[in-house]
């Protein structure tokens, strides 16, 4: 059972892969908007609707796709890039699912691949190639792509190690603009699993070795919302989803995943705000997602808590704050009854009551705004009762929607 930190829920999108290795949105046009899903085994990439959880064949006869990107138009197409095996090429796939040849690698093995978002990079895109310590002439390295589909090799040994690269991603916000990949320990000559950070003049060094990794795979960068500033790094070998912060603080984000094989694990993150994970085992897409809050109903806190009605206090004061979506500036002050009969006072003697500055306040500091309101404690004593009582405070928004609320439990003596 996957088990991720409170605030968050993690659901089955859709199911039934042979085994899910790649993982990108479409950006509108003629790809729309759906999930699309690299098959190894398959040797086709599909199309999911994540609202339904239906797929459809988008494109086949691609070997062994490892990885997607949607190309950022510009000076590279807007097809979808596919880094395959068997053939050593990265392909395009136009939006009816037809490919064509883009570029040829060296080794079988392109396993991740990102365009540069910002330029500082020269804007072109750039590939995870494992080759290996004892295969080809570099081994493992970054390639570099251009818009005609020449490649050339960015970085390799020894400015960085040889020790199973896996994925790779551009920082964004505090991670600045740098490419970040990862490293496992599996390997000819087994290394050390971790994080190096590669920048645009090519100088590598390595940002975060934890001792948790093992064979740490696909990486993404979150740069705020529900799930913060973190990159994000699967791996395969303890199932599980590690966060790492821009000071290097790493900390696991989700656990108890069924991975097994290298080629799953893809992460990417969706429109909707949400993480989406390939899971091979059950051949799943995982969802992970914020929690909705319950809509709040509104609420009434009415002081004092205790009324004495031998006291000869002047005010009841109740401190309105509206259910979700509406705004405390939206209560018509005058259309305000407390027990379906008590005006609030109103009057050009009280700024409380006709001044935006003395009736809209955040009482509970919850930064939530508050409408404060004030009623007639003596004209309300001669209706009330020793015992438990709870107001009921009836009112109009703006537009005339009507609304009604309780407050909590007001202790009546005499």
């Amino acid at each position: 059972m996957v088990v991720v930190p409170s605030g968050f829920t993690v659901e089955v999108v859709s199911t039934g892969f042979s085994l899910p290795s790649a993982l990108e949105f479409g950006r509108g046009g003629g790809f729309g908007t759906d999930l699309y899903v690299g098959d190894w085994n398959d040797n086709a990439i599909y199309k999911v609707d994540v609202s339904t959880g239906t797929r459809s064949l988008f494109a086949s006869g691609l070997s062994q796709p490892a990885a997607i990107m949607f190309g950022p138009g510009g000076s590279f197409s807007e097809d979808l890039y596919v880094t395959t095996n068997d053939v050593y090429e990265i392909a395009l796939v136009d939006a009816s699912g037809a490919s064509r040849h883009f570029a040829s690698v060296s080794t079988p093995f392109p396993r991740d691949l990102d365009f540069d978002p910002t330029g500082a990079f020269r804007g072109d895109l750039y590939i995870m190639d494992t080759g290996g310590a004892l295969c080809c002439p570099v081994g493992d390295k970054v390639l570099e792509a251009t818009p005609s589909g020449g490649i050339s090799t960015f970085a390799a040994n020894p400015v960085i190690p040889q020790e199973n690269m896996w994925g790779l991603a551009f920082g964004d916000g505090a991670f600045g603009a740098d490419i970040y990949i990862t490293y496992g320990r599996s390997a000819p000559s087994p290394g050390t699993p971790s994080i190096w950070r590669i920048r645009p003049n090519g100088t590598a060094s390595q940002f975060v070795a934890p001792p948790e990794f093992e064979e740490t795979t696909d990486i993404v960068v979150s740069t705020g919302g529900p799930f913060g500033e973190f990159l994000y790094v699967a791996d395969v070998y303890h199932d599980r989803i590690y966060r790492v912060a821009p000071d290097a603080r790493v900390e696991t984000f989700a656990s108890g995943f069924q991975f097994e094989r290298h080629i799953s694990s893809d992460l990417t993150f969706g429109p909707d705000g949400a993480l989406y994970v390939a899971e091979d085992l059950t051949g799943s897409i995982l969802r992970i997602r914020p929690e909705t809050a319950p809509p709040s109903p509104g609420s009434v806190d009415c002081d004092p808590d205790t009324i004495n009605l031998r006291s000869m206090g002047r005010w009841i004061t109740c401190y309105v704050e509206p259910e979700s979506g509406r705004n405390a500036s939206e209560i018509v002050g005058v259309t305000v009854r407390l027990d379906s009969w008590l005006a609030p006072v109103i009057d050009d003697q009280h700024g409380f009551s006709f001044d935006p500055n003395g009736y809209l306040v955040d009482h509970d500091h919850d930064d939530i705004t508050e409408r404060l309101l004030k009623f007639d404690r003596q004209a309300l004593a001669d209706r009330l009762t020793p015992g438990e009582h709870i107001f009921l405070l009836e009112g109009v928004y703006g537009d005339g929607a009507v609304f009604t609320l309780n407050s909590e439990s007001i202790r009546v003596i005499s």
